[in-house]
């Protein structure tokens, strides 16, 4: 009798943790997908991906946004309209230094410095010279995110007696 029962119970004990990983292996995976991702600077985490505030990209908000190549066109006064492909790079000697290059479209070999907001959202430059071999253009101006994929640029520059401003809208 007591074979009986212990044959009884191992296979009630064994029909239940067959059903238990049958049933756990067949159920849709309910982890939480944002569980071990941090998301840095104030981002969020919806569905396992990070959602940056402006200033910040990258898949845990860790980069900069504004750095990168980006495509526009400067309206100028002036002058008239100039399309541009600019490129922010991060000074590799000073942390809140941001090279611009090739601004206004004056050519790859002119890159200015600015310096980089506290929120990361704006570069401001002040009497920057390019083309300082041929015909000097001094430049100030600001630079600011308007979202992570969108860019301004306002500034005005003199050449000689000659001056004028400029306002631009960039993306990726």
């Amino acid at each position: 009798m007591t074979s009986i029962r212990r044959f009884a119970l191992s296979t009630i004990i064994t029909a239940c943790v067959l059903s238990a990983s049958v049933y756990t292996s067949c159920t849709k995976d309910k982890t939480d997908k944002c569980k071990t991702l941090v998301c840095l600077h104030g981002g969020t985490c919806k569905d396992g991906a990070c959602s940056c505030p402006t200033g910040y990209s990258g898949g845990t908000c860790a980069d900069i946004a504004i750095y990168g190549t980006w495509h526009g066109h400067d309206n100028c006064n002036p002058s008239g309209s100039i399309d541009v492909i600019m490129t922010l790079t991060k000074s590799t000697t000073n942390a809140n230094e941001v090279l611009i290059n090739n601004p206004n479209n004056f050519g790859t070999s002119n890159t200015i410095v600015g310096t980089l907001s506290p929120d990361k959202q704006q570069v401001n430059y002040v009497d920057q010279v390019v083309n300082a071999s041929i015909n000097p253009d001094t430049l100030t101006g600001t630079i600011y995110l308007s979202d992570n994929s969108n860019l301004g640029h306002n500034f005005s520059g003199r050449s000689g007696s000659f001056t004028f401003s400029c306002s631009g809208n960039y993306t990726r």
